[in-house]
């Protein structure tokens, strides 16, 4: 069910969609809709809110879902992975980011063999959960994961990421180069 919240210029208010409510003589411009996705059907149901031209559509997936399909998540998506949920891409999709998506603690973000996430550059992608990339990613954007070992450094890195937060002591197993367009904290 899908909880949704609304926000204008002078006006707070909310109403839960699932119900029948409808708008009416608003200016969708200045609408931010919020989307709890606790049924995997329901994510494609969330992504296309954001071509009826909200000003902004955060999705919250709280449950395992794979895209099936090629998907473009636009500028005004922030779509975030929670609770342990895995969003997947399947085999052969390919999922264009314009917007933004946080892979939260206990997440996971699964990218299939022959899957393509394609990262335009004024997108973000957030790993601070897991990634698990046996496809391909295409970084024209922000791609920022967090590392705690020395696999997840090497794997960050072969995967494109261009922003990697080390968080915690680590010793590295062997010689490792950091290419120019990454850069590496210590937090």
């Amino acid at each position: 069910a899908a909880n949704t919240y609304y926000a204008g210029a002078d006006a707070l208010f909310s109403f839960d969609d699932t119900q029948g409510a409808t708008l009416s003589g608003l200016d969708l411009g200045y609408v931010s809709y919020w989307y709890d996705v606790n049924d995997a059907s329901d994510l494609s149901d969330a992504i296309s809110k954001a071509a009826v031209g909200y000003a902004s559509v955060d999705i919250f997936l709280y449950v395992d879902a794979t895209l099936y399909a090629d998907v473009d998540l636009a500028s005004n998506v922030h779509l975030y992975v929670d609770n342990g949920a895995t969003l997947t891409i399947a085999s052969g999709k390919t999922v264009t980011l314009s917007g933004s998506i946080d892979v939260n603690p206990g997440a996971t973000l699964a990218i299939e063999t022959g899957a393509e996430l394609i990262i335009q550059s004024d997108a973000s992608l957030s790993i601070v959960g897991t990634l698990v990339n046996n496809g391909t990613i295409t970084n024209y954007g922000n791609f920022g994961a967090n590392a705690a070992s020395d696999a997840a450094l090497r794997s960050a890195i072969a995967s494109g990421v261009t922003n990697i937060n080390i968080t915690s002591s680590f010793s590295l197993v062997s010689n490792l180069e950091i290419p120019d367009y990454v850069t590496v904290a210590f937090t």
